[in-house]
């Protein structure tokens, strides 16, 4: 990687056996208050770095004398869009030394971990971030911050085919294949395994039915949620999703419960489609610039990936028969596709008439954030030729959401 001249930051990648100490007790001084310090550097050893996807090769910290005075961390993980899955960069532990904050070391370290990113082969990068800062680095609104509930008396009365087991030990193993199951084709979603550890109850109970087998036991259905007052606070779940609702009526029953709340609940999820038919509430947060938000690392691979899912979409539309080419541009670089009677392949960039010119919120119609003409008007994504109709089936509102247990 590069060193930096002015100013003199020397940026690298960190290699575990050197730095990872360091780099706990860095982020644990940003990121823990007081008394929890002790217990971040637990949980940086045996889960969040220790026991994880974190990509030692991909991730970037800043060094000056002597020692780490930044840090940005990347999470390595495989993205679903569609049926597609892209490599993704999970940004986190961003964190700058506090003696040494005020002097623009983090966008030396942000700019060069972009450029790592690309050079470790990622496609995407997605994070959590504080307001008015990522966007400097070509990262822009993911998707907007979703809250749905619905009261118990909605739910199926009906008692669950298996009651769900309390488990104080669940099986991580067992709950990724059940996962992975059930969110397939969900855009946003990871594809586990992610973290590797032990799950952690972050105050969560884990529930689940049948529980089969010892040593690798089959589990039918999960629910990881959490009781409040007259509230169930549903972290996730899996499984068939008239019985995951039973479930969470008898659980709310059981616990004097009136109210399910869903945590990053999939708009195109079975459950939520379920729920929509009946009495329910959604809360929508969009953030101007901060939360969740998504870059593009590099277009041209991206799309690659890309082809096959793009290929069904136009098989199932009315652009079946459609033949030609369209150029696709942003600021990492420009791609053409090459499309006839619904099968898309990738050729060398060269003029076309039918063209998406952007920035960086091309990375936007790529992921599907929302209606794509929506996202035109606001970015000023310019459309050439038949590229106004090729939009809306290439790259529709595909309501992207990671489950908050695969955040980094």
């Amino acid at each position: 990687m590069s060193k930096v001249q002015s100013p003199p930051l020397t940026l690298i990648c960190p290699d575990p056996t050197i730095h990872a100490d360091e780099i706990y007790d860095l982020t644990g001084k940003v990121f823990s208050g007081g008394n929890e310090y002790y217990g971040w550097q637990k949980y940086c050893r045996e889960y969040y770095f220790g026991n994880s996807h974190f990509d030692w090769s991909a991730s970037t910290i800043g060094l000056m004398d002597g020692h780490i005075v930044t840090h940005w961390g990347v999470w390595n993980y495989a993205m679903r869009i569609g049926t597609a899955r892209v490599k993704c960069g999970g940004i986190g532990a961003v964190a700058t030394d506090g003696r040494y904050r005020s002097r623009g070391l983090m966008t030396f370290t942000g700019n060069e971990n972009m450029a790592q990113m690309r050079r470790c082969g990622y496609d995407l990068s997605v994070l959590f971030g504080k307001h008015d800062f990522y966007h400097r680095y070509g990262y822009v609104r993911s998707w907007p911050g979703r809250h749905w509930s619905i009261g118990v008396s909605e739910l199926p009365a009906e008692k669950p085919h298996a009651a769900p087991v309390l488990l104080e030990d669940p099986p991580r193993d067992a709950f990724d294949r059940l996962y992975n199951r059930y969110h397939a084709g969900l855009t946003g979603t990871a594809v586990r395994p992610t973290f590797r550890g032990p799950m952690l109850q972050w105050g969560h109970k884990h529930f689940a039915w049948p529980v089969r087998g010892r040593g690798a036991p089959t589990l039918d259905g999960y629910i990881i949620c959490s009781f409040g007052g007259q509230d169930v606070n549903v972290a996730e779940f899996a499984g068939d999703t008239e019985q995951v609702l039973r479930a969470l009526r008898l659980l709310a029953d059981q616990n004097g419960c009136k109210k399910i709340n869903f945590m990053c609940l999939h708009h195109d999820s079975d459950l939520c489609r379920r729920i929509r038919r009946v009495s329910c509430n959604c809360s929508t947060t969009y953030t101007r610039n901060g939360g969740e938000m998504v870059a593009m690392v590099n277009l041209e691979s991206t799309m690659s990936k890309l082809t096959g899912e793009l290929s069904r979409r136009l098989k199932h539309s009315e652009l079946a028969a459609w033949r030609g080419e369209l150029l696709i541009e942003d600021q990492t670089g420009k791609v053409l596709l090459k499309i006839d009677r619904g099968r898309v392949g990738l050729a060398k960039p060269a003029a076309c008439r039918n063209a998406i010119r952007g920035g960086m919120h091309v990375v936007q119609l790529v992921v599907g954030t929302q209606d794509p003409f929506e996202t035109i008007d606001a970015a000023g994504i310019k459309l050439t030729g038949e590229a106004n109709r090729l939009l809306p089936v290439l790259f529709p509102d595909q309501h992207p959401m990671l489950s908050q247990r695969d955040h980094f």
